[in-house]
Formats: C-alpha cells, sequence, structure tokens
C-alpha cells in the first residue's frame, strides 16, 4: 500500500511540474516553481524523472498496476494534448475546459482506487463508496479495471 501510494504521489508530482511549464506558471501555493527557480527543461526532466520512478515503484506490484499506471500517462498526456490545441470551433469552451481537468485529475478520482484496492485487497462495495465521496468521474470514461 505504502508503494502504491509513493508512486501515486510521484505522478502527481511530476504532472504539477509538467503542468507549470506548460502553463509558465512562475508560483505554487505561494512558493516558486521548478520552472521559475530552474527552468522549463530541468523541471520537464524532473517531471520525467517522477514519471520514471514511479513507474518502477509500481513495477513490483504486478501487471494489472502497472497497466493502470500506464493508462494514467496516457490519460494525463491526452488531457494536456487537449488543453494545449484548445477547444474546437463548434466546442463550448466551458465545457471543454471541464472536460480537460476532468482528465487531467482523474489520477484522483479512478485511478488510486484500483490500484489500494489491489494492494489493500479492499471490497468493491468499498472501493465505491469511496469515490462516490471524493466526486465519481467514471461517467464519462469507461472504468479501466
Amino acid at each position: 500500500m505504502i508503494t502504491a501510494a509513493a508512486a501515486v504521489e510521484l505522478v502527481h508530482i511530476a504532472t504539477l511540474y509538467h503542468d507549470d511549464v506548460m502553463d509558465e506558471a512562475t508560483m505554487r501555493r505561494g512558493a516558486g516553481h521548478a520552472n521559475a527557480r530552474w527552468d522549463n527543461t530541468v523541471a520537464i526532466l524532473a517531471g520525467d524523472y517522477l514519471f520514471a520512478h514511479a513507474s518502477r515503484l509500481v513495477s513490483d506490484l504486478g501487471t494489472d498496476a502497472a497497466r493502470i499506471i500506464a493508462e494514467t500517462f496516457a490519460e494525463l498526456v491526452t488531457g494536456q494534448l487537449r488543453e494545449t490545441i484548445g477547444p474546437g470551433p463548434d466546442d463550448d469552451p466551458i465545457a471543454h475546459y471541464l472536460s480537460v481537468i476532468g482528465q487531467k485529475d482523474r489520477l484522483t478520482d479512478r485511478h488510486r482506487g484500483p490500484v489500494r484496492r489491489m494492494c489493500a485487497g479492499a471490497a468493491d462495495e468499498h472501493v465505491t463508496a469511496l469515490r462516490r465521496f471524493g466526486g465519481d468521474r467514471r461517467r464519462r470514461v469507461p472504468d479501466l479495471r
């Protein structure tokens, strides 16, 4: 369970590094961010290293956990691409934005549960209850379990 939690947090931090580069942000929660402290290249490489380390940790948890983390990376990158490209001419910009942030935040809403459940042996109904409590976004994307 600790390994899974550490991997999820590493992925979360890596996404913040990359997101701040993409947004050209210099601050996060009142503190200077890596891209402002050093530069974009260092921030991107640091984020990539965190993704690699999370993958290495998850590889010890088995193929199901490795698959979930790989699918998480794919969703995160797709969300970032959609944000960068922006809404199409026929798209509602607010709906597009909400969809993108939902896609980028699914790591917390969808993928933590299955990895934790696999590691802790929790019953499906408990995972479902926790997802409901935390805000279930699975309506928009099929469950990857």
